[in-house]
């Protein structure tokens, strides 16, 4: 199948207005995750997602909605308990992983019959996705992307610095706060895109690539969207012209492109 039928077929190009706009957040909040360090969060918030999607399935709405409010509520709740209790972020990330996993196979196991939704969000399948989801995903893009230009100087602030921040008169909590819930969307609509189990691919691989580019905080925001955008629409028409998963499509190209210009900028 040549490229130009391909870009004729419907459910492409759903998934190419979709593919643009995750990947445009991802790579804006990738940039927030890489400086905070926070890529395990990212990893337990987007299996912590699946228990979503089976109360979304459970209840009979959409799934990726009960994937969102689920992964928002578990991204607001961890500061809280480290903040509250004796133990560590990493040890509540490890117990969250193992539960939430547990949690979403036991509610899945009271639906008859096989269930596609767990498996596009396990391994990704942006080629299925509606118009429905397609508008949802739009809708908390444009949030996401709105957000993170008006407030990208007090979110910045606090992931470089956070007791500097605090003394500018920063309120950090409500700050970190919006970050966290901000990670948990994003993260939720690139599982839509890779699957929970390469994320961090799509999260964290644009960023590292800009990074070896980028001479300053401003030049690594401007070149992380592009990026981004060209490894999916590159992931997405290698997999429908050559027939293979697109979700582990996006995440080995974007990868061998992270290590091809690491090389690159080395020598």
């Amino acid at each position: 199948m040549s490229i130009i039928e391909v870009l004729a077929l419907p459910f492409f190009q759903r998934a190419i207005i979709g593919g643009i706009v995750v990947a445009i957040i991802s790579g804006l909040m990738g940039v927030f995750m890489v400086l905070k360090k926070s890529t395990f969060f990212g990893e337990t918030i987007a299996h912590a997602s699946l228990t979503g999607v089976a109360i979304g399935l459970l209840l009979g709405f959409e799934p990726l909605l009960g994937a969102i409010l689920f992964a928002v509520f578990l991204s607001l709740s961890l500061p809280w308990l480290e903040k509250n209790t004796n133990l560590s972020m990493d040890n509540l990330l490890g117990f969250t992983l193992s539960i939430s996993v547990g949690l979403a196979v036991v509610l899945l196991s009271f639906l008859p019959g096989y269930q596609p939704e767990l498996m596009s969000y396990l391994f990704g399948s942006i080629l299925s996705v509606t118009w429905s989801g397609i508008g949802l995903i739009s809708v908390f893009g444009v949030v996401i992307i709105g957000v993170v230009l008006r407030y990208h100087t007090l979110l910045s602030a606090v992931v470089f610095d956070q007791e500097y921040a605090r003394l500018r008169g920063i309120n950090t909590w409500v700050v970190n706060a919006l970050l966290s819930t901000l990670f948990a969307i994003t993260i939720v609509l690139c599982s839509r895109l890779v699957g929970v189990i390469l994320v961090n691919a799509l999260l964290i691989l644009p960023t590292l690539i800009a990074r070896s580019y980028a001479r300053s905080l401003r030049e690594l925001f401007l070149l992380v969207p592009p990026i981004a955008v060209g490894c999916v629409m590159l992931g997405l028409i290698t997999s429908v012209v050559i027939n293979i998963p697109t979700g582990p499509t996006i995440a080995v190209l974007t990868g061998t492109i992270f290590l091809f210009s690491t090389l690159i900028r080395r020598r």
